[in-house]
């Protein structure tokens, strides 16, 4: 299942207050996942103007720290079972002589707001810690206390077959929870990385060479992923010297993918600049070559804006092969990146005359 309709089955599952499990290889971002989806969760309750789990008050949703504390997250082979279970309290023994169990602090309480719990790694946990959740897997309950009733659960963790530390889930637990697995999907990704401003250089090179976004590979140390291709982002903005970025790269996302990124780079850096090209459309050169043809409508979409969506698609247009015939797809990617940039883009003149000349690229 593709990451989008990930959120979309967990919002389900939060709604039937039933616990969801993610599978998925390493760094398939299973927990950003579940993170985007307690966020979406909390801002259908607010619009609905239940206000219940603040006590009456709206949450900023735009405030990170609010954000953070809607996704508890608890990482479960650093916990022991009476981490999770509580301990008996022997200070205070009730009236009837028993002793009670104590709420651990890292359980929710009523007026905490809306909050996911999130079980992370949670096959890697010994089957003593995985048993201690079977209540609150299934009943949100922990000897006797239950969880208020705006928290929801979720577990996710690698397969055997990703080859990391797994112990066997009982089949108990199995059937505790809806288990779904996530895949990578480059769409998914290419709007993830416009929403958070991941380097152009970075998505048109994914465009140019999709089946690097995630190549998972066990036996090396690192290998091309989601988070590997966040980190290459982060490199590229803090900015180093030419002669160690193979090596920099390489430890990010593997020797080979970084090798042909890095010759990918030296193509881009000779494209003319997306301001040139948005200046004088009719003349500003095209490249040839698939690669920077990517790289440029990619850098293009970034700076597309309502006032300068004329010369977007005027410079899209005149994308034609070798004999001259036209190559609209480029100008598809690059529109809709434009869009996904600033929706306002799409109430143009100049976007509706593109979607009329191109609507049999579009709906075929």
């Amino acid at each position: 299942m593709k990451p989008s309709h990930i959120v979309s089955a967990l919002s389900v599952s939060f709604i039937a207050n039933r616990t969801a499990f993610l599978w998925g290889q390493p760094a398939t971002a299973k927990s950003d996942l579940v993170r985007q989806a307690a966020k979406e969760w909390a801002a259908k309750l607010i619009e609905s103007g239940n206000l219940d789990p603040w006590n009456g008050q709206v949450p900023d949703l735009t405030d990170r720290e609010t954000v953070r504390k809607l996704c508890k997250v608890i990482s479960l082979p650093l916990f022991d079972p009476t981490d999770l279970k509580g301990i008996q309290n022997l200070t205070d023994v009730g009236k009837d002589g028993a002793t009670y169990f104590t709420r651990p602090a890292i359980i929710p309480r009523k007026g905490d707001g809306c909050v996911c719990l999130f079980f992370d790694e949670f096959p890697m946990a010994p089957p003593m810690v995985q048993g201690a959740c079977y209540s609150i897997l299934l009943d949100g309950e922990i000897n006797g206390y239950y969880l208020p009733d705006y928290v929801r659960r979720v577990a996710a963790g690698n397969r055997k077959a990703d080859r990391g530390v797994n112990h066997e889930l009982s089949p108990a637990n199995r059937s505790r929870m809806v288990h779904f697995d996530v895949e990578p999907d480059n769409d998914d990704w290419l709007k993830w990385a416009i929403e958070h401003d991941i380097r152009v250089e970075v998505m048109a090179f994914i465009r140019w060479r999709p089946e690097l976004l995630h190549k998972f590979d066990s036996a090396n140390r690192s290998f091309p992923n989601y988070r590997a291709w966040h980190m290459v982002s982060d490199f590229l903005n803090a900015g180093m010297p030419a002669e160690i970025e193979q090596a920099v790269f390489a430890g990010l996302v593997g020797e080979g993918a970084a090798t042909e990124f890095v010759g990918f780079l030296r193509v881009y850096r000779q494209l003319p600049l997306p301001e040139t090209v948005l200046m004088n459309p009719a003349n500003a050169p095209i490249p040839s070559e698939p690669s920077a043809r990517f790289a440029i409508a990619t850098a293009l979409a970034r700076k597309a804006q309502p006032d300068n969506m004329d010369a977007v698609v005027a410079y899209m247009g005149r994308f034609t092969d070798s004999q001259g015939n036209p190559q609209p797809h480029y100008g598809v990617l690059c529109i809709n990146d434009a869009v996904t940039v600033n929706p306002k883009n799409q109430h143009t003149r100049a976007f509706a005359q593109w979607i009329t000349q191109n609507n049999d690229v579009i709906f075929n």
